[in-house]
């Protein structure tokens, strides 16, 4: 279900207002040694730092088993969909120009991102193209950790938007964002396009 106490974005214009604004905050998911396994056997990355626990423990400078950086930063679409809700067409991953991973994520901590428009740009087919300033934090009991600092770009295409035939090739191979839900993490999923505005593709 949708949550209706998120910020509305519906259109381009509000995108573009949005440029050096106060920032949006998900909520907190967890990083359990389930998820991490998943993702290990997702993408072979089976490191033991990763996915042994006992030998995290006695060997790792960690203290114990962490979330694989790219873990971390795989869940950011997610995240922006728990911080905001996007009334669209669609909207898709269109890439990231700088990524750092700052601190690593014990596996049993919490993570958030806080999301603060960059910069918009015009985009091919009628649609927007915006760069985010990404930071995701660990919850920590005095004050948040900023674990990965990302630039992260993404295209928008709006129900007004002028529609067209075809959409261009790079947005077939993208990654668009998923409507998914990733444990007991809410995603605020799109909400449909308005009666008024049928966007459906031609």
């Amino acid at each position: 279900m949708t949550d209706t106490t998120l910020p509305l974005i519906a259109s381009t214009q509000a995108l573009r207002a949005l440029v050096g604004a106060e920032p949006f905050a998900s909520g907190w998911i967890g990083i359990d040694q389930q998820r991490v396994d998943r993702f290990a056997d997702a993408t072979d990355d089976h490191q033991w730092i990763h996915v042994d626990p006992e030998r995290a423990r006695r060997e790792s400078p960690f203290g114990g088993p962490i979330a694989h950086g790219f873990l971390t930063l795989s869940l950011i679409p997610a995240l922006m969909t728990d911080a905001m809700r996007f009334e669209q067409k669609m909207g898709v991953n269109y890439g990231l120009n700088r990524v750092r991973f700052l601190k690593p994520v014990p596996v049993g901590a919490r993570v958030r991102a806080l999301f603060a428009v960059k910069e918009t740009a015009e985009a091919a087919r009628g649609g927007v193209q915006v760069t985010w300033a990404v930071s995701v934090q660990a919850e920590r009991p005095d004050a948040p950790l900023l674990v990965c600092a990302a630039e992260f770009i993404t295209l928008h295409y709006f129900c007004h938007a002028q529609r067209h035939r075809r959409m261009p090739l790079r947005l077939s191979v993208a990654s668009c964002f998923s409507a998914s839900r990733i444990g007991s993490h809410r995603t605020g999923s799109r909400v449909p396009c308005r009666p008024a505005a049928p966007c459906a593709a031609t």
